[in-house]
């Protein structure tokens, strides 16, 4: 039997999907590094036009537009304690869930028996972890988070959609035996 439809077009989503979640979970393993060298570096440029200041003259004040945009960026990575932590932890979650997401969709591709079985536990674990990441994203507070937190959100309607998709499609073509498969030879020989 012919793989349905709906499976094809699961199946290339899911694929591409999968793909950039497994970028996404990098970037957010090193997104506590990324702030962190971004602090570094707007201080460092903060530190610059104050000396530039102070070489042209003790009456002329740092560039105050250079310095309110300054405290912004710096108001942008404020971030609880916990913001490091989880990001690694979501990140490293987002990135077995994508792995095994690329797997399922695969295998559903390929028209496996088991492969729906695994779409269904890859789209369940993909809400499962952008809810938790959506949910520790916005519990920060932050700015740089509540902006990451639009990415789970995305992904969460993604995989709901997906699941809805793979719940109402036709699925006999991935139940069907393998005895029906092969046609039946007479056990005989012919006698």
């Amino acid at each position: 039997m012919k793989r349905p439809t709906w499976a094809t077009v699961v199946s290339i989503l899911g694929i591409i999907i999968s793909l950039f979640g497994m970028l996404g979970a990098g970037q957010d393993i090193l997104m506590p590094k990324m702030m962190e060298l971004q602090k570094q570096i707007f201080t460092q440029m903060e530190e610059m036009q104050k000396r530039q200041a102070r070489r042209e003259g003790a009456d002329k004040a740092p560039d105050e537009a250079f310095s309110r945009m300054v405290q912004s960026m710096q108001k942008m990575w404020e971030a609880p304690e916990h913001f490091g932590t989880w990001s690694v932890v979501t990140g490293i979650l987002k990135l077995l869930v994508s792995g095994f997401g690329l797997f399922a969709y695969i295998c559903l591709l390929q028209k496996k028996p088991y492969s729906v079985k695994l779409v269904y536990w890859a789209l369940g674990l993909g809400i499962a972890v952008a809810a938790l990441k959506g949910t520790v994203m916005l519990s920060s507070m932050s700015l740089m988070a509540v902006a990451m937190m639009f990415g789970s959100v995305f992904g969460l309607v993604i995989n709901i959609v997906l699941l809805i998709v793979v719940i109402m499609g036709d699925k006999s073509a991935y139940y069907q035996t393998q005895s029906a498969a092969v046609p039946n030879q007479d056990v005989a020989g012919g006698l």
